[in-house]
């Protein structure tokens, strides 16, 4: 902090101011193929050893680290108008190359709901960010289903940048089905996305909430800057119960809102969703 700088406070429940200092860099597993984001994971330990599901068929990964601070000070000078620095500074490693993956999903090229005129872009292992909508009149949609080839026993899901709106109770889980006939539904997994407290969910917010993020082509590397904060995508590496054969199975995002219930919430981006036998 410079000597003639102030922080931003947060002012809690009980009274009490909290300064918004800048952030921890909080070093996050990166791992790419084809200059696309195949994976990403934060609290992970050297020595660490890939998943074969998160690698699954990806040719040439490679793998780094990230880490990101972000912050702002306040300057009010003596005799002079009061002004303020927002500022966000990353570290990152070299990449070193992973083992090439050997799992070809389960999914692969099976179709989707919402619908698409030719590949499904959630199954098609190209890891592209697809959004569910452009412009506002466009359908919103609350679930993502995958038609299976035929019927089969899934063991393992993995799903890759997924964005979603987040209700202000704070807390979120995914969810997982699987049917037969696309009617019946028994649960596959629910796993918890997010438990903050309110105050944890006010110092987010008032950290992160209210800077636009930085374009790709401001970063040097061309792979644009780390996602923070609400705009962390999922990513997630999921086992499966057991309820005998599916058909189709069922991604969805239950968030709980401000009256205590948790409808599924609604998808903006997703870009991969890998079944596995």
């Amino acid at each position: 902090l410079p000597e003639t700088a102030d922080t931003l406070e947060l002012l809690a429940e009980d009274g009490s101011a909290i300064p918004l200092l800048p952030t921890t860099p909080e070093p996050l597993l990166w791992v790419t193929s084809g200059g696309e984001l195949l994976w990403r994971q934060r609290g992970m330990a050297s020595p660490w050893t890939p998943s074969p599901y998160v690698l699954e068929d990806f040719a040439a990964p490679q793998v780094r680290l990230r880490a990101a601070s972000m912050g702002e000070w306040l300057f009010s000078p003596l005799g002079g108008e009061s002004s303020s620095v927002y500022f966000r500074q990353e570290w990152r490693t070299g990449a070193e190359p992973l083992p090439p993956g050997t799992l070809r999903p389960l999914s692969r090229g099976a179709t989707c709901e919402p619908s698409f005129p030719d590949v499904c872009p959630w199954t098609d292992g190209l890891l592209t960010p697809v959004d569910f909508w452009e412009k506002e009149t466009d359908p919103r949609y609350h679930s993502v289903v995958i038609t299976l080839p035929q019927p089969a026993l899934p063991r393992r899901a993995v799903v890759r940048g997924l964005s979603y709106l987040q209700g202000w109770g704070g807390k979120d889980w995914f969810v997982l089905e699987g049917s037969v006939d696309g009617e019946q539904w028994q649960s596959l997994a629910r796993v918890t996305l997010r438990d903050m407290s309110a105050l944890e969910r006010s110092l987010r917010d008032a950290t992160f909430g209210y800077y636009a993020e930085p374009t790709g082509g401001e970063s040097p590397f061309g792979d644009g800057p780390l996602r923070l904060g609400a705009q962390e995508p999922v990513f997630q590496d999921v086992p499966l119960s057991s309820v005998g054969p599916v058909r189709f199975v069922r991604m969805s995002v239950e968030s709980l809102i401000y009256d205590g219930t948790s409808p599924p919430a609604e998808f903006y981006t997703l870009s991969e969703v890998s079944i596995f036998e």
